[in-house]
């Protein structure tokens, strides 16, 4: 399915904020706890798409495809006031440093913000 390692790997994560300011996860791909649309944003030929953006390729298309993306959420969430859609960079691990239960910071990449008033 893909054509290369990549030793940074980055998942999407989708966010809205709330009217008290706050950020709320609403999607993290491959999460259980935030499967927002889940269905749709895991399935195959969309995960194929969304992984040239973990390598940091075409940053139009990106932009296009968290506009399309961010319209949907504040859409189906009312109370949200601004999305948040960007690409967070979570490094892969040696085995003996998962054995021992170390993770490096993740690194978010590529993050968008849109209003309810952004076309």
């Amino acid at each position: 399915m893909f054509w290369a390692i990549n030793h940074r790997p980055a998942r999407l994560v989708i966010e809205l904020e709330g009217p008290d300011g706050a950020w709320t996860p609403l999607y993290v791909a491959r999460s259980d706890t935030y499967a927002w649309r889940r269905r749709e944003l895991d399935q195959e030929r969309l995960r194929g798409v969304v992984n040239q953006y973990s390598h940091l390729r075409d940053r139009r298309s990106y932009r296009a495809f968290a506009a399309f993306i961010a319209q949907k959420a504040l859409a189906e969430h009312p109370e949200a006031t601004r999305a948040r859609v960007l690409m967070e960079e979570r490094p892969s691990q040696r085995p003996e440093a998962l054995r021992a239960g170390k993770t490096p910071p993740s690194k978010r990449r590529w993050e968008e913000l849109y209003s309810r008033e952004t076309p």
